[in-house]
C-alpha cells in the first residue's frame, strides 16, 4: 500500500518540495483532508506513485481507507509487478526510524548510540551512483550530530 505520492500541477510540472526536497510529496491523510476541505484546490494537482525514476511514475488517487491507489487504467501493470516497492510496513518503519534523534546500534559487542541532526528522505537527493551506470537509492540518509560517535569515521552521515 502506498501512503505517499509525488505532486505535480495539472501540466505535470513538479511542485518544489518543503525543507529542501526537490519535489513535493503528499502524505495520504494530507491528500484526503485537502480533497475533503478544499476540493477545487485539490483538483489543481496530479498525484503520482513514488517510483524513483520519474519516467516510471503513474497517476494515483487517494482512497478513503488510508492509501493511494493506481488509477484503473494503470492497475493491470501494477498487478504484473510494476511496483514502486514500498509496502505500508516499510514506509512506517522509515517514518519511525527517521523520527528518532538517537538510534542505538550494536556492532559486535560494542553499543553504539548514534545521534542525528536530521534525515534526508528526498529520493532525488539521496541517489548514490556507483560506477558509470549503477545507482542506489537509500530510503534515508541520516546526518550525524558533530558530537556523535563515528561522525568523522563515517563522513558525517549514515546511508
Amino acid at each position: 500500500m502506498k501512503i505517499w505520492a509525488y505532486v505535480t500541477d495539472k501540466n505535470q510540472k513538479p511542485i518544489p518540495g518543503k525543507q529542501g526536497h526537490s519535489q513535493l510529496m503528499m502524505y495520504i491523510w494530507e491528500a484526503l483532508k485537502l480533497k475533503r476541505d478544499h476540493g477545487a484546490e485539490f483538483n489543481h494537482f496530479i498525484l503520482w506513485s513514488t517510483h524513483r525514476d520519474p519516467k516510471d511514475r503513474k497517476p494515483v488517487h487517494p482512497n478513503k481507507n488510508g492509501f493511494f491507489r493506481y488509477n484503473p487504467k494503470n492497475a493491470a501493470k501494477e498487478v504484473q509487478g510494476d511496483s514502486d516497492g514500498e509496502s505500508l510496513s516499510h514506509q512506517l518503519a522509515i517514518e519511525a526510524l527517521t523520527s528518532l534523534s538517537t538510534i542505538p546500534f550494536k556492532i559486535g559487542n560494542q553499543d553504539l548510540p548514534l545521534k542525528f541532526e536530521y534525515f534526508d528522505k528526498d529520493y532525488q537527493s539521496t541517489r548514490l551512483q556507483f560506477g558509470s551506470d549503477k545507482y542506489f537509492y537509500p530510503d534515508a540518509i541520516g546526518y550525524l550530530s558533530k558530537d556523535s560517535l563515528m561522525y568523522d569515521e563515517w563522513g558525517e552521515r549514515l546511508r
